[in-house]
Protein backbone atom coordinates (compact mmCIF):
# COMPACT_ATOMS: atom_id res chain seq x y z
CA UNK A 1 0.00 0.00 0.00
CA UNK A 2 1.62 3.32 -1.01
CA UNK A 3 1.87 5.48 2.05
CA UNK A 4 3.49 8.86 2.39
CA UNK A 5 5.53 10.06 5.31
CA UNK A 6 4.90 13.11 7.46
CA UNK A 7 6.90 14.78 10.19
CA UNK A 8 4.96 14.91 13.41
CA UNK A 9 5.57 17.48 16.08
CA UNK A 10 5.11 17.11 19.77
CA UNK A 11 4.04 20.23 21.59
CA UNK A 12 5.26 20.18 25.17
CA UNK A 13 3.27 22.61 27.34
CA UNK A 14 5.32 24.83 29.60
CA UNK A 15 4.04 25.61 33.07
CA UNK A 16 4.61 29.10 34.49
CA UNK A 17 4.24 30.44 38.01
CA UNK A 18 3.06 34.00 38.68
CA UNK A 19 3.91 35.67 42.04
CA UNK A 20 2.08 38.77 43.28
CA UNK A 21 3.12 41.02 46.19
CA UNK A 22 0.40 42.63 48.25
CA UNK A 23 1.21 45.73 50.25
CA UNK A 24 -0.96 46.94 53.12
CA UNK A 25 -1.01 49.11 56.19
CA UNK A 26 0.92 48.18 59.29
CA UNK A 27 -1.02 45.44 61.12
CA UNK A 28 -0.80 44.40 64.78
CA UNK A 29 1.63 41.64 65.52
CA UNK A 30 0.22 38.33 64.38
CA UNK A 31 -0.07 35.41 66.79
CA UNK A 32 2.64 32.78 66.63
CA UNK A 33 2.25 30.56 63.54
CA UNK A 34 0.72 27.15 63.94
CA UNK A 35 3.10 24.18 63.92
CA UNK A 36 3.86 22.99 60.37
CA UNK A 37 1.75 20.12 59.06
CA UNK A 38 3.48 16.77 58.79
CA UNK A 39 5.40 16.39 55.53
CA UNK A 40 3.48 14.60 52.78
CA UNK A 41 5.16 12.35 50.26
CA UNK A 42 5.70 13.93 46.86
CA UNK A 43 3.07 12.90 44.32
CA UNK A 44 4.26 10.33 41.85
CA UNK A 45 4.93 11.49 38.32
CA UNK A 46 1.88 11.12 36.08
CA UNK A 47 1.95 8.09 33.85
CA UNK A 48 2.73 8.72 30.19
CA UNK A 49 -0.54 8.48 28.32
CA UNK A 50 0.98 7.63 24.94
CA UNK A 51 4.22 5.78 24.25
CA UNK A 52 4.56 7.68 20.96
CA UNK A 53 5.39 10.82 22.95
CA UNK A 54 8.32 9.07 24.65
CA UNK A 55 9.60 7.75 21.33
CA UNK A 56 9.57 11.24 19.86
CA UNK A 57 11.34 12.54 22.96
CA UNK A 58 14.06 9.92 22.47
CA UNK A 59 14.48 10.66 18.78
CA UNK A 60 14.76 14.42 19.34
CA UNK A 61 17.10 14.31 22.34
CA UNK A 62 19.93 16.79 21.82
CA UNK A 63 22.65 14.24 22.54
CA UNK A 64 21.02 11.42 20.61
CA UNK A 65 19.22 12.74 17.54
CA UNK A 66 22.20 12.05 15.25
CA UNK A 67 21.99 8.29 15.85
CA UNK A 68 18.25 8.34 15.16
CA UNK A 69 18.64 9.87 11.72
CA UNK A 70 16.74 7.66 9.27
CA UNK A 71 19.89 6.59 7.45
CA UNK A 72 22.11 6.02 10.48
CA UNK A 73 24.42 2.98 9.94
CA UNK A 74 22.01 1.78 7.25
CA UNK A 75 24.79 1.02 4.78
CA UNK A 76 27.06 -0.74 7.30
CA UNK A 77 24.64 -2.59 9.58
CA UNK A 78 24.42 -6.37 9.31
CA UNK A 79 22.43 -8.82 11.41
CA UNK A 80 25.03 -11.57 10.99
CA UNK A 81 26.73 -12.61 14.22
CA UNK A 82 30.18 -11.34 13.25
CA UNK A 83 29.09 -7.74 12.73
CA UNK A 84 30.16 -5.17 15.31
CA UNK A 85 29.75 -1.40 15.33
CA UNK A 86 32.89 0.48 14.37
CA UNK A 87 34.85 2.45 16.97
CA UNK A 88 33.29 5.66 15.67
CA UNK A 89 29.76 4.26 15.88
CA UNK A 90 30.47 2.81 19.34
CA UNK A 91 31.55 6.26 20.52
CA UNK A 92 28.43 7.84 19.06
CA UNK A 93 26.22 5.27 20.75
CA UNK A 94 27.92 5.82 24.10
CA UNK A 95 27.15 9.51 23.80
CA UNK A 96 23.55 8.88 22.81
CA UNK A 97 22.54 7.07 26.00
CA UNK A 98 19.98 9.70 27.11
CA UNK A 99 17.87 9.00 24.03
CA UNK A 100 18.45 5.26 24.14
CA UNK A 101 17.40 5.08 27.80
CA UNK A 102 14.23 7.00 26.94
CA UNK A 103 13.62 4.43 24.20
CA UNK A 104 13.89 1.67 26.82
CA UNK A 105 11.13 3.39 28.78
CA UNK A 106 8.92 3.91 25.73
CA UNK A 107 8.77 0.23 24.81
CA UNK A 108 7.18 -0.58 28.18
CA UNK A 109 4.37 1.97 27.90
CA UNK A 110 0.90 1.28 26.55
CA UNK A 111 -0.92 2.35 24.51
CA UNK A 112 0.99 3.70 21.54
CA UNK A 113 -0.97 5.88 19.13
CA UNK A 114 0.94 7.50 16.27
CA UNK A 115 -2.02 9.59 15.13
CA UNK A 116 -2.33 8.17 11.62
CA UNK A 117 -4.60 10.42 9.53
CA UNK A 118 -6.94 7.77 8.15
CA UNK A 119 -9.06 10.41 6.43
CA UNK A 120 -6.16 10.85 4.01
CA UNK A 121 -6.51 7.29 2.72
CA UNK A 122 -3.42 6.09 0.87
CA UNK A 123 -1.87 9.52 1.41
CA UNK A 124 -1.69 8.97 5.18
CA UNK A 125 1.86 9.47 6.36
CA UNK A 126 3.70 7.17 8.75
CA UNK A 127 7.11 8.71 9.48
CA UNK A 128 7.42 6.69 12.67
CA UNK A 129 8.11 3.51 10.68
CA UNK A 130 11.48 4.73 9.44
CA UNK A 131 12.29 5.93 12.96
CA UNK A 132 11.40 2.54 14.41
CA UNK A 133 13.64 0.85 11.84
CA UNK A 134 16.62 3.00 12.78
CA UNK A 135 15.78 2.45 16.46
CA UNK A 136 16.07 -1.30 15.86
CA UNK A 137 19.52 -0.89 14.32
CA UNK A 138 20.60 1.36 17.19
CA UNK A 139 19.36 -1.09 19.83
CA UNK A 140 21.19 -4.05 18.28
CA UNK A 141 24.38 -2.07 17.68
CA UNK A 142 24.36 -0.75 21.24
CA UNK A 143 23.58 -4.21 22.61
CA UNK A 144 26.58 -5.69 20.83
CA UNK A 145 28.80 -2.81 21.98
CA UNK A 146 27.82 -3.41 25.59
CA UNK A 147 27.88 -7.21 25.57
CA UNK A 148 31.36 -7.17 24.03
CA UNK A 149 32.65 -5.44 27.18
CA UNK A 150 32.04 -8.67 29.08
CA UNK A 151 31.36 -7.34 32.57
CA UNK A 152 28.10 -8.34 34.21
CA UNK A 153 26.44 -4.90 34.18
CA UNK A 154 27.29 -4.22 30.54
CA UNK A 155 25.98 -7.62 29.44
CA UNK A 156 22.74 -7.06 31.36
CA UNK A 157 22.37 -3.62 29.80
CA UNK A 158 22.96 -5.11 26.37
CA UNK A 159 20.29 -7.76 26.86
CA UNK A 160 17.89 -5.03 28.01
CA UNK A 161 18.27 -3.49 24.56
CA UNK A 162 17.52 -6.76 22.80
CA UNK A 163 14.39 -7.17 24.93
CA UNK A 164 13.44 -3.57 24.11
CA UNK A 165 13.55 -4.34 20.40
CA UNK A 166 11.21 -7.28 20.89
CA UNK A 167 8.76 -5.09 22.80
CA UNK A 168 9.06 -2.19 20.36
CA UNK A 169 7.57 -4.32 17.58
CA UNK A 170 4.07 -4.30 19.06
CA UNK A 171 3.87 -0.50 19.02
CA UNK A 172 2.76 -0.49 15.39
CA UNK A 173 -0.43 -2.39 16.21
CA UNK A 174 -2.69 0.64 16.58
CA UNK A 175 -1.82 1.87 13.07
CA UNK A 176 -4.11 -0.76 11.53
CA UNK A 177 -2.02 -0.68 8.36
CA UNK A 178 -0.49 -3.78 6.79
CA UNK A 179 2.74 -1.88 6.10
CA UNK A 180 3.04 -1.10 9.81
CA UNK A 181 2.18 -4.61 10.98
CA UNK A 182 4.64 -6.23 8.60
CA UNK A 183 7.31 -3.73 9.69
CA UNK A 184 6.65 -4.62 13.32
CA UNK A 185 7.05 -8.32 12.58
CA UNK A 186 10.35 -7.75 10.79
CA UNK A 187 11.71 -5.67 13.67
CA UNK A 188 10.65 -8.29 16.18
CA UNK A 189 12.38 -10.94 14.08
CA UNK A 190 15.62 -8.98 14.44
CA UNK A 191 15.28 -9.04 18.23
CA UNK A 192 14.28 -12.72 18.28
CA UNK A 193 17.28 -13.66 16.18
CA UNK A 194 19.62 -11.69 18.43
CA UNK A 195 18.18 -13.29 21.57
CA UNK A 196 18.46 -16.82 20.15
CA UNK A 197 22.05 -16.19 19.14
CA UNK A 198 22.92 -15.12 22.69
CA UNK A 199 21.25 -18.27 24.03
CA UNK A 200 23.06 -20.56 21.61
CA UNK A 201 26.39 -18.88 22.45
CA UNK A 202 25.73 -19.48 26.17
CA UNK A 203 25.89 -15.76 26.95
CA UNK A 204 22.70 -15.63 29.02
CA UNK A 205 22.48 -15.84 32.79
CA UNK A 206 19.27 -16.77 34.55
CA UNK A 207 18.61 -13.07 35.06
CA UNK A 208 19.12 -12.05 31.44
CA UNK A 209 17.28 -15.13 30.20
CA UNK A 210 14.26 -14.03 32.23
CA UNK A 211 14.46 -10.50 30.78
CA UNK A 212 14.21 -11.90 27.26
CA UNK A 213 11.49 -14.41 28.14
CA UNK A 214 9.40 -11.69 29.81
CA UNK A 215 9.55 -9.68 26.58
CA UNK A 216 8.75 -12.74 24.51
CA UNK A 217 5.68 -13.57 26.56
CA UNK A 218 4.32 -10.07 25.87
CA UNK A 219 4.32 -10.74 22.10
CA UNK A 220 3.37 -14.42 22.40
CA UNK A 221 -0.20 -13.67 21.33
CA UNK A 222 -2.18 -14.70 18.27
CA UNK A 223 -1.40 -11.45 16.45
CA UNK A 224 0.98 -9.17 18.38
CA UNK A 225 1.46 -6.65 15.55
CA UNK A 226 -2.21 -6.45 14.61
CA UNK A 227 -2.02 -7.86 11.08
CA UNK A 228 -5.62 -9.09 11.02
CA UNK A 229 -6.94 -5.68 12.09
CA UNK A 230 -4.74 -4.09 9.44
CA UNK A 231 -6.17 -6.36 6.75
CA UNK A 232 -9.68 -5.46 7.95
CA UNK A 233 -8.80 -1.78 7.50
CA UNK A 234 -7.62 -2.17 3.88
CA UNK A 235 -11.04 -1.75 2.25
CA UNK A 236 -11.73 1.27 4.46
CA UNK A 237 -8.52 2.94 3.28
CA UNK A 238 -9.36 2.01 -0.32
CA UNK A 239 -12.83 3.55 -0.12
CA UNK A 240 -11.46 6.69 1.53
CA UNK A 241 -8.84 7.09 -1.20
CA UNK A 242 -11.38 6.66 -3.99
CA UNK A 243 -13.73 9.19 -2.40
CA UNK A 244 -10.91 11.72 -2.08
CA UNK A 245 -9.25 11.35 -5.45
CA UNK A 246 -11.34 9.48 -8.02
CA UNK A 247 -13.75 12.23 -8.93
CA UNK A 248 -14.77 14.15 -12.01
CA UNK A 249 -13.73 13.43 -15.61
CA UNK A 250 -10.31 12.13 -14.52
CA UNK A 251 -11.66 9.59 -12.02
CA UNK A 252 -10.29 6.55 -13.86
CA UNK A 253 -6.91 8.19 -14.48
CA UNK A 254 -6.62 9.07 -10.80
CA UNK A 255 -7.50 5.49 -9.86
CA UNK A 256 -4.53 4.19 -11.83
CA UNK A 257 -2.26 6.87 -10.42
CA UNK A 258 -3.21 6.43 -6.77
CA UNK A 259 -4.22 2.79 -6.54
CA UNK A 260 -3.36 0.69 -9.58
CA UNK A 261 -0.07 2.17 -10.70
CA UNK A 262 1.56 -1.27 -11.04
CA UNK A 263 -1.26 -2.85 -13.04
CA UNK A 264 -0.29 -4.23 -16.43
CA UNK A 265 -2.25 -3.83 -19.65
CA UNK A 266 -4.17 -7.08 -19.13
CA UNK A 267 -5.30 -6.16 -15.62
CA UNK A 268 -6.39 -2.71 -16.78
CA UNK A 269 -8.44 -4.22 -19.59
CA UNK A 270 -10.11 -6.87 -17.42
CA UNK A 271 -10.96 -4.42 -14.67
CA UNK A 272 -13.08 -2.14 -16.85
CA UNK A 273 -12.01 0.85 -14.73
CA UNK A 274 -11.40 3.02 -17.79
CA UNK A 275 -15.10 2.77 -18.63
CA UNK A 276 -16.23 3.82 -15.13
CA UNK A 277 -16.89 7.25 -13.67
CA UNK A 278 -16.17 8.07 -10.04
CA UNK A 279 -19.57 6.92 -8.80
CA UNK A 280 -19.26 3.56 -10.55
CA UNK A 281 -15.76 3.02 -9.15
CA UNK A 282 -17.04 3.76 -5.67
CA UNK A 283 -19.99 1.38 -6.06
CA UNK A 284 -17.60 -1.38 -7.13
CA UNK A 285 -15.90 -1.15 -3.74
CA UNK A 286 -18.97 -2.85 -2.25
CA UNK A 287 -17.78 -6.11 -3.83
CA UNK A 288 -14.30 -5.51 -2.42
CA UNK A 289 -15.90 -5.20 1.03
CA UNK A 290 -17.56 -8.58 0.49
CA UNK A 291 -14.21 -10.13 -0.41
CA UNK A 292 -12.57 -8.84 2.75
CA UNK A 293 -15.43 -10.05 4.92
CA UNK A 294 -14.88 -13.54 3.50
CA UNK A 295 -11.13 -13.29 4.12
CA UNK A 296 -11.66 -12.27 7.73
CA UNK A 297 -14.22 -15.02 8.26
CA UNK A 298 -11.61 -17.54 7.07
CA UNK A 299 -8.65 -15.96 8.89
CA UNK A 300 -8.71 -18.16 11.99
CA UNK A 301 -9.88 -21.37 10.34
CA UNK A 302 -7.59 -24.44 10.42
CA UNK A 303 -7.33 -24.24 6.62
CA UNK A 304 -7.15 -20.44 6.51
CA UNK A 305 -4.35 -20.29 3.95
CA UNK A 306 -6.19 -22.55 1.51
CA UNK A 307 -9.47 -20.65 1.92
CA UNK A 308 -7.82 -17.27 1.46
CA UNK A 309 -5.90 -18.53 -1.55
CA UNK A 310 -9.21 -19.54 -3.16
CA UNK A 311 -10.67 -16.10 -2.41
CA UNK A 312 -7.67 -14.37 -3.94
CA UNK A 313 -7.90 -16.56 -7.04
CA UNK A 314 -11.58 -15.62 -7.38
CA UNK A 315 -10.59 -11.96 -6.98
CA UNK A 316 -8.03 -12.15 -9.78
CA UNK A 317 -10.61 -13.88 -12.00
CA UNK A 318 -13.04 -10.99 -11.58
CA UNK A 319 -15.37 -12.62 -9.08
CA UNK A 320 -15.41 -9.52 -6.88
CA UNK A 321 -15.66 -6.91 -9.61
CA UNK A 322 -13.29 -4.70 -11.56
CA UNK A 323 -11.90 -2.68 -8.67
CA UNK A 324 -10.89 -5.87 -6.87
CA UNK A 325 -9.11 -7.05 -10.03
CA UNK A 326 -7.12 -3.83 -10.17
CA UNK A 327 -6.28 -3.44 -6.48
CA UNK A 328 -3.00 -5.15 -5.51
CA UNK A 329 -3.41 -7.41 -2.49
CA UNK A 330 -1.34 -9.92 -0.55
CA UNK A 331 -4.15 -11.63 1.33
CA UNK A 332 -2.79 -15.17 1.34
CA UNK A 333 0.78 -13.98 1.83
CA UNK A 334 -0.21 -11.91 4.87
CA UNK A 335 -1.78 -14.97 6.50
CA UNK A 336 1.33 -17.05 5.78
CA UNK A 337 3.57 -14.30 7.17
CA UNK A 338 1.63 -14.31 10.42
CA UNK A 339 1.92 -18.11 10.69
CA UNK A 340 5.68 -17.92 10.19
CA UNK A 341 6.03 -15.11 12.70
CA UNK A 342 4.15 -17.04 15.37
CA UNK A 343 6.36 -20.05 14.70
CA UNK A 344 9.44 -17.85 15.09
CA UNK A 345 8.19 -16.55 18.45
CA UNK A 346 7.60 -20.13 19.62
CA UNK A 347 11.09 -21.14 18.46
CA UNK A 348 12.63 -18.19 20.30
CA UNK A 349 10.84 -19.11 23.53
CA UNK A 350 12.08 -22.71 23.26
CA UNK A 351 15.63 -21.69 22.42
CA UNK A 352 16.01 -18.99 25.06
CA UNK A 353 14.36 -21.06 27.79
CA UNK A 354 16.50 -24.08 26.89
CA UNK A 355 13.61 -26.32 25.90
CA UNK A 356 14.28 -29.11 23.40
CA UNK A 357 13.05 -28.67 19.85
CA UNK A 358 9.72 -30.38 19.15
CA UNK A 359 9.88 -33.83 17.61
CA UNK A 360 8.81 -33.81 13.97
CA UNK A 361 5.67 -35.85 13.27
CA UNK A 362 6.12 -39.06 11.29
CA UNK A 363 5.66 -38.76 7.52
CA UNK A 364 2.12 -39.14 6.25
CA UNK A 365 1.12 -42.51 4.85
CA UNK A 366 1.13 -42.77 1.07
CA UNK A 367 -1.97 -41.28 -0.48
CA UNK A 368 -2.78 -39.07 2.52
CA UNK A 369 -1.98 -35.47 3.34
CA UNK A 370 -1.07 -34.01 6.74
CA UNK A 371 -3.76 -31.79 8.29
CA UNK A 372 -3.48 -28.15 7.27
CA UNK A 373 -3.23 -25.48 9.90
CA UNK A 374 -3.99 -21.80 9.59
CA UNK A 375 -2.72 -20.98 13.06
Amino acid sequence: MPLRYRSMLVLVPLASVCLAAVAGAQQPAAPPPAPPAPAQPAPSAPAVANAADLYRQAWSDTFSEAVFDDGYILADFKEEASWMPSAVVASQLAGAQPGILTLLKAVKVDPCDWGVAYDQGYDARVPHLSKLRVSARVLIADARRLIAKGDTQSVEDGVDRVAALILLSRHVKNDRLTLSSRTGQSLAAMGLGEGMRLARDNKLTEKTRKVLLDALHVIDTPDPCGLKDAVANEPVMLRTTIKRTCTGPSAAAMFWTKIGSKANTDVRARSGIDQMDGAAILRAVDSVDTMYREVLAAWDAPDAVQQIKAIETQKNDGGYGGVAVAVPTELQHNRVVLMRFRSLVAEAIRTISGQPAPVAPPPAAPGTAPPASGK
